[in-house]
């Protein structure tokens, strides 16, 4: 008993999430005008407070509320505005939980509707998962690295189903075996 305690006072186990976060506008300082950059949040800090500490910081900035990035026209719009999407780090599913995993690749899946006139609700659905990868592996000495690369892929609608019933049944798997394991 008290090995474990030790172990939980030494280690403990409280994931961070992460955070894309975009600077738009012609007003917006140089260095993070029109750039995409990965935060950490703190630990189990969930987007809203994310956001409102962001909102805290950049008081003047308006909130895009909205997980769409901005196309170019959109951006030339804003004089000072942030956006904040939460991403998912990639990497080894059992490190995922890990507070001392490190990871430089992030994604976020955006569902739209392409048809409405479409009867079948799957078949109107748009999928795109989005790649993001950056230098310097988070959590680092600093909270946030810039982007270095964005990908953007489309996703079938039946794709996005097999993959999230696939995830679903390793997360169960997994459970089933640590149970097991007792």
């Amino acid at each position: 008993c008290s090995e474990l305690y030790s172990n939980l006072a030494e280690k403990p186990n409280i994931p961070f999430h992460f955070f894309l976060v975009g600077f738009y506008g012609k007003d917006v300082n140089k260095s993070f005008q029109n750039k995409l950059f990965i935060f950490r949040g703190h630990p189990l800090e969930s987007i809203i407070d994310f956001t409102n500490r962001m909102m805290l910081n950049f008081p003047q900035y308006e909130q895009i509320n909205s997980a769409k990035i901005p196309t170019a026209e959109e951006i030339a719009q804003f004089i000072k505005a942030f956006q904040v999407i939460k991403v998912n780090p990639i990497g080894d599913s059992r490190k995922l939980k890990e507070t001392d995993s490190k990871f430089n690749k992030f994604s976020f899946e955006l569902c739209t509707v392409k048809d409405k006139s479409i009867q079948n609700e799957l078949l109107r659905m748009n999928y795109q998962r989005f790649t993001f990868e950056i230098d310097v592996p988070l959590p680092s000495f600093r909270p946030f690295c810039q982007l270095k690369s964005m990908k953007c892929d489309k996703i079938s609608p039946i794709e996005m189903a097999i993959e999230q019933i696939k995830k679903k049944s390793a997360e169960l798997q997994q459970e089933s075996q640590k149970f097991a394991s007792g």
